[in-house]
């Protein structure tokens, strides 16, 4: 059981204090009828209702809420793209010591990742020379690894094409499908709660974007989408990656093989938002209102039927 305004319980200390003052008042100031008021003692039931009732009446005004952990509601939400290179150059075995090539490795780890984050919804993205956005975004982490464990060698072309394949992205995330224009549709889908991010996982140099990548950086400035490249080989074009991260308010890293691989994922999930959720909590208020005044229905009528009987 939480409270929506806590505060509010402040109204039952002023009432208790105000009783108190009453008590006193009365034992100071004559009173013409003070004979009819002591005539007999009154229930000591019917204090204990009318002080119920009053509890209960300040308890509603705190708006009570009865949190159930099996439903939970988002506070604030993250949207994850994961840009996953699988041009041929991935074929390289030099980043594990089990043998496993670049691609292979990359996908484990990109799987624990998704583990680690269960409340953010994820879109995956395969590039090479072409962009394959694979899934809608979801929360379906079963299903997230099916499409992991689907990627292939050349699935999206032998290639690298890094600005077409995060621009794409970005559409995919903001769900824009050209009806208008960009900047507009973003400015009315616009909300705090929503924060997306892109993960690029690459080892190689842009060779074959249309895209510029002065133009790729417009639209990810404009869609407030942070980018977090990754350049997973000794050879690649860290200057790019690096300008591409500082531009959109994310950072760039370098893994040479899975262990720092590994390290600046942890990294990333701390430097992410993600989406924190809360447990569902029905609204109390009306039914402890309702109880409140039927308590204090009853101390009315016992009070009143009290008086009628001394006098």
């Amino acid at each position: 059981m939480s409270f929506a305004y806590p505060l509010a319980w402040l109204v039952l200390i002023a009432f208790i204090l105000a009783q108190w003052l009453l008590g006193n008042l009365r034992t100071h100031i004559y009173v013409p009828d003070i004979a009819l008021v002591r005539r007999g003692k009154k229930p000591y039931w019917l204090e204990i209702v009318k002080f119920i009732g009053i509890i209960c009446i300040v308890c509603a005004l705190s708006k009570p809420l009865w949190q159930t952990k099996n439903l939970l509601i988002p506070l604030t939400q993250s949207q994850i793209a994961l840009v996953l290179d699988t041009s041929f150059s991935m074929e390289a075995v030099d980043f594990s010591h089990s043998g496993e090539n670049r691609l292979e490795v990359l996908k484990r780890l990109s799987k624990e990742f998704i583990d680690k984050n269960p409340y953010d919804s994820m879109l995956i993205v395969a590039f090479g020379e072409h962009t394959m956005v694979l899934n809608a975004l979801t929360q379906d982490r079963g299903f997230l690894h099916y499409v992991i464990d689907s990627l292939t060698l050349g699935l999206a072309g032998g290639k690298t094409a890094i600005n077409n394949a995060l621009v794409r992205t970005i559409y995919a995330l903001t769900e824009f499908e050209g009806r208008e224009d960009f900047q507009t549709f973003v400015d009315k889908q616009t909300n705090d709660k929503i924060q997306r991010s892109i993960i690029l996982l690459t080892d190689g140099f842009d060779t074959d974007s249309n895209i510029s990548t002065t133009e790729m950086m417009e639209l990810a400035l404009k869609s407030g989408v942070k980018i977090y490249p990754i350049n997973i080989s000794d050879g690649g074009d860290m200057q790019s990656l690096d300008f591409i991260a500082k531009t959109s308010g994310g950072k760039a890293f370098s893994a040479i093989d899975e262990s720092e691989l590994a390290k600046v994922y942890e990294q990333i999930g701390e430097l992410t938002p993600h989406t924190i959720m809360k447990p569902y909590g029905y609204d109390m208020s009306i039914f402890v209102l309702g109880l409140g005044i039927i308590l204090l229905l009853v101390w009315s009528v016992g009070y009143f039927e009290l008086w009628r009987k001394r006098q």
